[in-house]
């Protein structure tokens, strides 16, 4: 039974935007704490807006202290850096938005920083940040690739797993080619380890702490898309769709031959609150059950 380090641990508290690197989080079964608990959306139909209409969303930095989150771009807003909203929202307007197929409930964020994100982003519809309301729960559509558990607002399920074994083969092939390398946080992962044949991480199914307080289900491939064709630095795309094009060569959907994948979509099978640090040792598993 192979072991695994983890070395890197993310939330995105918001969709799209730039995430957060964190030396510990809670394990919930919506994901890691706080994370994509907020998400863009035009004003005007209610629908999700990424990094795949607005680029420079990588440019907005988050934040979280007790009871505010921040989002500060000193490159987009120089005469307003920063905006912050209650992790709680005050009883406010319900409206509805979509994430893919999926109709949410959820709670506008309010007029200031809806004008804040229109104006950072130049965005051509309105923008408004959302939550979840708090009496609705989002069902996993896909229970058949990603099991039962549901995220707040993620695309998929609850976590993303990545192994850094596998973006360092992608970036030496990458500067083989004399081609940008890519980081990390281009693929937005959860949870990232090393310790894996590169690649190899699409071999199992179950990874868990040795003292057996929480495990998590390694369901599905994650298919990727252009977000992680944009510069995380830069808000820009990277010239000739890499390095999804070279990812696509190398570690593509098993029945779709020309589509990227990188990382495992994941749900917690137990340990709700139990905590994950930057460091921790894993046991990873081929079968669900010894």
């Amino acid at each position: 039974m192979p072991r695994v380090r983890v070395t890197d641990l993310f939330i995105y508290p918001v969709k799209s935007l730039r995430g957060i690197a964190l030396s510990q989080s809670s394990l919930t079964y919506t994901g890691l704490l706080h994370d994509r608990r907020w998400m863009i959306v035009r004003a005007d139909n209610g629908q999700f807006v990424t990094q795949r209409q607005l680029p420079k969303m990588a440019l907005i930095a988050t934040a979280l202290d007790e009871y505010h989150l921040h989002l500060k771009s000193p490159e987009l807003m120089p005469s307003t850096p920063t905006v912050q909203i209650p992790i709680e929202l005050p009883d406010g307007q319900e409206m509805k938005a979509k994430v893919w197929r999926d109709e949410c409930r959820v709670l506008d964020a309010g007029d200031e920083v809806g004008h804040w994100l229109s104006q950072a982003l130049a965005s051509p519809k309105p923008l408004r940040l959302v939550a979840m309301a708090p009496d609705f729960k989002r069902l996993q559509s896909q229970a058949h690739r990603f099991g039962d558990q549901a995220a707040i607002f993620a695309d998929a399920a609850p976590f993303l797993f990545a192994n850094r074994d596998s973006l360092e083969v992608l970036n030496q092939r990458l500067a083989a080619e004399d081609k940008p390398t890519a980081v990390i946080e281009q693929f937005r992962p959860n949870i990232v380890v090393a310790g894996l044949e590169p690649f190899s991480e699409h071999d199992y199914k179950r990874i868990h702490n040795s003292g057996g307080e929480y495990t998590l289900q390694l369901h599905d491939r994650c298919e990727r898309c252009s977000m992680i064709s944009v510069n995380p630095k830069t808000g820009e795309r990277y010239p000739e769709q890499e390095p999804y094009k070279t990812l696509a060569l190398y570690n593509a959907m098993p029945d779709k031959p020309q589509a990227a994948a990188f990382g495992e979509n994941a749900s917690l099978m137990r340990g709700d609150g139990q905590n994950i640090g930057v460091g921790d040792w894993l046991s990873i598993d081929r079968e669900l059950e010894d």
